[in-house]
């Protein structure tokens, strides 16, 4: 679990991008409201917010938020799993 969720404090884009690049990760394998591009993707659908991997034009993994903050811990648990040296 995040830090973010343990001081209470909401995961936002920002301080999603500033983990990912202290952690020497691509900002650009990350997709926001891009219905085309492939890799890790996040989106509004409706009331609530998606994450998952977009391959070929199709999506994979895909779970539901109720919110963006929520949505952007999950995507960046999974990508520091997936990047961790």
């Amino acid at each position: 679990m995040l830090l973010f969720t343990v001081l209470g404090v909401k995961m936002n884009r920002i301080n999603f991008i500033k983990i990912l690049k202290e952690n020497n990760i691509d900002i650009n394998i990350i997709s926001y409201d891009n219905n085309y591009k492939d890799g890790y993707c996040l989106r509004k659908n409706n009331l609530r917010w998606e994450r998952f991997i977009r391959e070929r034009g199709k999506d994979y993994d895909v779970m539901v938020f109720p919110t963006e903050s929520n949505a952007l811990e999950s995507l960046l648990n999974e990508i520091l799993s997936v990047y961790e040296k």
